[in-house]
């Protein structure tokens, strides 16, 4: 800016001596009117030009002697002075010059100034498209950004359902095997209840048949006893008039003939097995009978070498139904004894005799062999 801000006298060739003071006046004063302007035009563009170049004349003249060896200079014929008419002709070609320069200068800022408008404008279109492209950018990258949030919020609640529905499926499985268990349970529970109910009715049905068959029992053993009673009272009865039949005979016949040959008293007896008869007594063959009833009851693998005898009393009823019986000779060996009562017991019932009749009381002899 210093070199720009030179004065037209000093960017002009030094003058002569010999040149007038009005000349020099006017042209100092052109000179810095189109200096001024000059650097008008070069300021205003100055900050479009990286460079400028500048013609600086030296205004010194060359020192003698600086010019080394040469020589002196040749003399140089006196310069005649200019007249007024040239002095104004070259003034005003001066003026146009700085004319041109001035317009080359309002040219070059014009042109200057129209590549800076180009240039902020091709700045502002391309700010602008930059801008436009980083908000399309930015819109572009919101719409990812929201779609991929979206996507994000999706996958997560399809995991949240997933796990809602794995949650609400196990919960599902949980009551449902709750509920067989309460199910399994209530099925126990009514099978218990129904075991021990038909335990109860089990229990309660034995205990009404035990009952009943201890009253039937009861009952029968009171009927037994009432036949047996019936029955020995009706024996009774008839041995009283046997007994009385017989006696009227004796009587008889001792009133007949005058002396008695002794009485036949009728007694049932066994005897070697044999039953001897009289008027009231079992038939000859009737012991036998009772024993080949009796035999095939017998039980007992023991048998001894002497063959024991066991002789048993039976009492019977009317009908033959064996109403007890009781050892009156024991054989000194008591399995067979036993043996001898539960044959006695297995065969419930006496035969009849020949008449029809069943004896109240018979003793049987029974032997293993």
């Amino acid at each position: 800016m210093n070199s720009l801000q030179m004065s037209h006298a000093q960017l002009m060739p030094p003058a002569t001596p010999r040149r007038g003071l009005p000349l020099l006046g006017a042209l100092l004063v052109h000179g810095t009117l189109i200096g001024l302007l000059a650097l008008g035009l070069q300021w205003k563009t100055a900050p479009q030009d990286s460079g400028f170049v500048a013609e600086i004349w030296d205004a010194q003249p060359e020192q003698e002697g600086a010019r080394g060896d040469a020589g002196p200079p040749p003399e140089q014929p006196p310069a005649a002075a200019p007249s007024p008419a040239e002095l104004q002709a070259q003034a005003a070609a001066a003026q146009r010059q700085a004319e041109q320069r001035q317009q080359a200068a309002a040219e070059r800022a014009a042109a200057a100034q129209q590549r800076q408008a180009e240039a902020a404008e091709a700045r502002k279109a391309a700010q602008a498209e930059g801008q436009a492209a980083a908000a399309q950018a930015h819109a572009q990258a919101q719409r990812d950004a929201d779609i991929a949030e979206r996507r994000r919020k999706e996958q997560e609640q399809r995991q949240a359902d997933a796990r809602k529905q794995q949650e609400q499926q196990r919960q599902q499985a949980a009551r449902d095997k709750a509920e067989a268990e309460r199910k399994q349970a209530e099925a126990r529970k009514q099978q218990e209840q129904q075991r021990q109910q038909a335990a109860r009715d089990k229990a309660e049905a034995d205990r009404k048949q035990a009952e009943a068959r201890k009253q039937q029992q009861a009952a029968a053993a009171t009927a037994e006893k009432r036949k047996a009673d019936a029955a020995a009272a009706a024996r009774a009865r008839a041995d009283a008039a046997d007994h009385a039949a017989q006696m009227a005979r004796l009587q008889a016949q001792a009133g007949g003939s005058g002396s008695g040959t002794g009485s036949a008293q009728a007694k049932g007896t066994q005897g070697g097995g044999q039953a001897a008869r009289s008027r009231g007594g079992p038939s000859a063959g009737y012991a036998a009978k009772v024993r080949a009833k009796v035999r095939p009851n017998i039980i007992y693998n023991d048998y001894d070498r002497d063959n024991p005898r066991t002789d048993i009393e039976v009492r019977a009823a009317p009908d033959g139904t064996i109403i007890g019986r009781r050892i009156v000779r024991p054989s000194g060996i008591k399995a067979w004894d036993q043996a001898a009562l539960r044959a006695v017991d297995r065969t419930r019932t006496l035969p009849k005799d020949v008449d029809g009749s069943v004896p109240a009381t018979i003793v049987l002899e029974l032997r293993p062999g």
